[in-house]
């Protein structure tokens, strides 16, 4: 079953949805059919929601930043892949950038897609 916006042509219709969404999400390979969909709409917990055009691949970066009561600020970034083909998505594991001490770790307890739907625009 679909969701329309009368006026606009888009259709969306949930194409995969996530059996652990208050777990982590660590990197992998989901196996979905996007060969008649324009795009993908990723539904996330703990980050931002995206578009993604089937075909092309996306990175989504949150910063956290604070200030520490000193001159300057400290800050993290974190960041998730993804890349997507007519037959999947690939999400990579999320990483964590230290400013200043440029320290990397995996942290998969951010960016967790909750549900992708897939997105004709029509028209």
């Amino acid at each position: 079953m679909g969701l329309s916006f009368p006026g606009t042509g888009a259709q969306f219709t949930k194409v995969w949805e996530n059996p652990n969404p208050n777990g982590n999400f660590a990197g992998q390979v989901v196996q979905m059919d996007l060969s008649n969909y324009d795009a993908v709409l990723i539904l996330q917990r703990a980050g931002t929601s995206l578009w993604i055009r089937v075909g092309q691949d996306a990175i989504d970066t949150s910063a956290n930043i604070w200030a520490n009561g000193q001159i300057g600020a400290s800050y993290d970034l974190k960041s998730r892949r993804y890349y997507t083909s007519t037959t999947k998505i690939t999400f990579s594991d999320c990483m964590v950038t230290y400013g200043g001490s440029g320290n990397v770790e995996t942290q998969n307890n951010w960016h967790i897609p909750i549900a992708v739907y897939g997105v004709n625009f029509g028209g």
